[in-house]
């Protein structure tokens, strides 16, 4: 059986409080059918981590060999801030099971692939790191996975993985720029960016993430990576490249880049029947042929989330373009643009496609939608930090979504779950005679900040 040592870390490291009702609303989100992302190990071995020398005892790369399944490979006792790799990727034993590599929430330490290798190479079940900041790893292999490679599951927590790269020459294919996990890759309140995967004459997938199963929820962000191809091959999901399955909440994915599905790509991998994204900003990314935003093999369900600002090479789809059409509840598509900004260009896809759902805002679409959609200028604030630790978008005061919403998925809080100032405050789903459409409720939180409020339980 699998065992996991996955701890998120507080919006409000004064107040343990905001912590419990942030996890325990992420996992009430996740339902029942959600694969399990986390719970505490009971007898876990640690494993103490005493230098930030490269090699030799008490290092890093001795300590995470020696881990067994189940075992904590611990860096928060470091007083050290980097960890400079220079000679090749920390590498698990043969077989590891699940390990996690687990920092300070309070001192960050950051392991450095210096740009000549990669960062992480698990062989195991499951890799789980927390607390961390992982950089600059290279590869130019097949296997991908420039910073971090894992033969089984990724779970991020409270992590950042960035300026990571995959690159390739000749017909090898370039997978994973930051990530890539031959499992399921998850994300709890971490961050995946500027990282790449370019082939020369091959496919490229997932500039960001690669993996069969990606989740991503509480205030996660994917942003600026790209996947790109010379030979005018398939380069797919410069954000994250989904090959069956997806669940995507309380996430932003801005200014990733691909040939298609710039933000997000889900495949047709069999085997898995959830592909949806709840409570979330996709913005500002661009696809050069088709669905800026996100692509999708199949239907795909969006609840209470904004797609907004993405473009594409091709005439429609800039937002979403769909093989097999979507659900849509409460969620704007809008402002997306072909041709170089020229045209507007917000669902697309199969024509056989249709979009089902209700509450929506969608203005530009060449499938059919439903017939309560709304089809109007949204009135959108920039890109912006609006609480939440991720760049979200607030609807303006007059905006025709205030209101005009549903909550059909009983979501307690919005995208950003929290607002801090500085104590945390839910920030509600619903403030006023409805729900709002998009990702973030106007007026919420909807409460006077003082310094003095705990987190509501």
């Amino acid at each position: 059986m699998q065992r996991s040592i996955f701890h998120a870390a507080s919006p409000d490291h004064s107040s343990h409080r905001a912590l419990t009702l942030a996890a325990a609303i992420a996992l009430a989100l996740a339902g029942s059918s959600a694969p399990r992302i986390a719970h505490t190990a009971t007898s876990a071995q640690v494993l103490v981590v005493q230098n930030c020398n490269d090699s030799g005892a008490g290092s890093l790369r001795e300590t995470y060999a020696a881990a067994s399944d189940g075992a904590v490979v611990d860096l928060s006792q470091l007083a050290c801030s980097t960890i400079t790799l220079t000679s090749g990727p920390v590498s698990s034993g043969i077989y590891p099971g699940s390990v996690a590599i687990s920092g300070s929430a309070e001192h960050r330490v950051t392991i450095s692939g210096n740009n000549s290798g990669r960062v992480i190479v698990h062989s195991g079940e499951a890799l789980q790191v927390s607390n961390l900041t992982i950089e600059a790893g290279v590869a130019h292999d097949f296997a991908g996975g420039g910073c971090i490679f894992s033969q089984g599951d990724v779970r991020l927590s409270n992590t950042t993985v960035h300026d990571c790269e995959v690159s390739t020459t000749g017909s090898v294919a370039a997978v994973g720029g930051a990530i890539l996990a031959n499992g399921r890759a998850y994300l709890l309140g971490s961050t995946v960016s500027s990282s790449s995967a370019h082939a020369a004459a091959s496919t490229a997938d997932g500039g960001g993430i690669h993996a069969s199963y990606v989740f991503t929820d509480w205030q996660s962000s994917v942003t600026g990576n790209s996947a790109s191809s010379g030979d005018d091959h398939l380069a797919r999901g410069g954000g994250a490249y989904a090959a069956g399955g997806l669940r995507v909440r309380h996430t932003t994915f801005s200014g990733n880049s691909a040939g298609s599905g710039g933000a997000l790509y889900v495949g047709a991998k069999p085997g898995f029947a959830q592909r949806e994204i709840l409570n979330s900003t996709i913005s500002g990314n661009s696809a050069s042929g088709a669905g800026g935003g996100v692509r999708s093999a199949f239907s795909i369900t969006v609840y209470n989330s904004t797609i907004t600002a993405n473009q594409a090479g091709f005439d429609f789809g800039a937002g979403m373009y769909l093989g097999q059409g979507a659900v849509l509840s409460s969620t704007i598509v809008a402002g997306n643009s072909s041709s170089g900004g020229l045209t507007a260009s917000d669902v697309g896809g199969n024509s056989q496609g249709t979009v089902f759902g209700e509450n929506n805002l969608i203005i530009a679409s060449t499938l059919m939608v439903p017939k309560d959609t709304l089809m109007i200028d949204p009135k959108l604030g920039p890109l912006a930090d609006n609480g939440g630790g991720m760049l979200t978008h607030a609807l303006l005061p007059g905006s025709p979504a205030i209101d005009a919403g549903a909550n059909f998925a009983s979501l307690p809080g919005d995208q950003r779950l929290y607002v801090c100032n500085p104590k945390c405050q839910l920030a509600e789903r619903s403030v006023g005679d409805a729900p709002d459409i998009g990702a973030i409720e106007f007026g919420a939180p909807d409460h006077i900040f003082d310094g003095r409020f705990e987190v509501e339980t």
